[in-house]
């Protein structure tokens, strides 16, 4: 009767998906690693199907690595775990892993206010991992507890004009600005282990974003807070320009 702990470890590049699978193997009792130990690799769809992927012995440092493609399946998502590949009483003792398939966006903000007037624009950009915009996705602007919907255009651009008034007349109001994308649709999978003694617990999870038949992209954020004050001002004034919130790169 034994247990295992392991470290399973994922590193993902997109290229078609590269996935490294890598485990430290540890005797509990000794604290020592364990060489030449055969370990069965295997994949869990959320369709329900639990496949070997492939086995590897540890090294003399108890490590055991596998690379393999992701599945090129937009239907399923897919999660992995390590097992001892002899039969008999072992278990692998596993820290919880959690995988990510989609591709990066990022959101950027600028918003300006029309001279003498409480009238605000805000520009949002809704950028792929290259920069470039990503048209016909659906974004959402909140001020405060206000929510607004807007969806990007060709250039992967979204615009709202919006009159933002002072609550009161002697005093500044601050306006918290959150947008957001919520990303593709999205399917999970989750691996689980179950010790000995009979617990069972998840020990990776994968979300896979999708749009299609094609990787989606994944959800992402940006926020901030402007101030409007009672008094006019005089010019058009930009109230937000970081560097992750950009009107020139609208």
């Amino acid at each position: 009767m034994q247990e295992i702990e392991v470290d399973l470890a994922s590193t993902m590049q997109f290229s078609l998906t590269l996935i490294v699978l890598t485990i430290e193997a540890i005797n509990p009792k000794t604290n020592q690693p364990l060489s030449n130990y055969r370990v069965d690799f295997r994949r869990v769809s959320s369709a329900g199907g639990n496949t070997s992927v492939g086995q590897a012995n540890t090294s003399s440092n108890g490590v055991a690595t596998l690379t393999i493609t992701y599945p090129n399946d937009t239907n399923n998502a897919y999660a992995y775990y390590a097992k001892p590949a002899c039969k008999g009483n072992q278990t692998l003792a596993s820290n919880p892993l959690q995988l990510t398939v989609g591709l990066n966006t990022t959101l950027l903000l600028s918003v300006s206010r029309q001279p003498d007037s409480n009238t605000h624009t805000f520009m949002v950009r809704l950028a792929k991992s290259d920069r470039s915009g990503l048209s016909s996705k659906l974004l959402k602007l909140k001020l405060n507890d206000t929510e607004y919907d807007a969806t990007t255009n060709s250039l992967g651009n979204a615009t709202w004009t919006i009159n933002l008034s002072p609550q009161t007349s002697n005093t500044a109001t601050i306006y918290n600005v959150v947008i957001s994308f919520d990303g593709d649709g999205v399917s999970t999978a989750t691996a689980s282990m179950t010790l000995l003694n009979g617990t069972s617990y998840p020990v990776c999870t994968t979300t896979q974003y999708y749009s299609g038949s094609a990787v989606g992209y994944e959800p992402c954020s940006n926020s901030s807070s402007i101030t409007v004050e009672p008094q006019k001002t005089t010019g058009a004034t930009t109230l937000m320009n970081t560097e992750h919130m950009q009107a020139d790169a609208l």
